[in-house]
């Protein structure tokens, strides 16, 4: 049996306690496989390494774009960011493994940033309802 670990913080009122997820010092990141940062007012993803993430839900935030392209996307399997600001998909070829990705509800206009990606070939379910998507290519 693998042992998994749930870090919850959301709403939290993160974005006022810390700057930046390497300041919490009480989550043991070696063992966390899910990471919950949801209606926290984050504007951005700064996250701690190395963690093998293997779901992450950011939902409710002042997220603008996802370009966490560190080593510890490629792991993460589940990717919620629904509720956001994220104008585009650039940045999600750093989640090599993703399996779901939930999108819905922000100001995407256009799928142009999957194409020829990694993403392309492990995603089995988007979840982009509630954006302003005029382009698919």
């Amino acid at each position: 049996m693998q042992w998994q670990q749930i870090c919850d913080l959301s709403d939290s009122g993160i974005k006022q306690a810390i700057h930046s997820l390497h300041q919490l010092s009480n989550v043991n990141w070696g063992v966390t496989t899910t990471l919950r940062l949801d209606s926290n007012a984050i504007p951005h993803f700064d996250p701690p390494e190395p963690v093998a993430l293997q779901a992450l839900h950011l939902d409710h935030n002042l997220l603008t774009r996802l370009d966490g392209a560190t080593p510890c996307v490629a792991s993460v399997t589940l990717l919620s960011a629904s509720h956001n600001a994220i104008a585009s998909l650039d940045g999600t070829h750093a989640f090599t493994g993703l399996v779901y990705l939930v999108l819905s509800h922000n100001r995407i206009t256009s799928l142009c940033g999957l194409r020829g990606t990694a993403l392309c070939r492990t995603l089995e379910v988007l979840l982009i309802a509630f954006n302003h998507i005029s382009s698919l290519a």
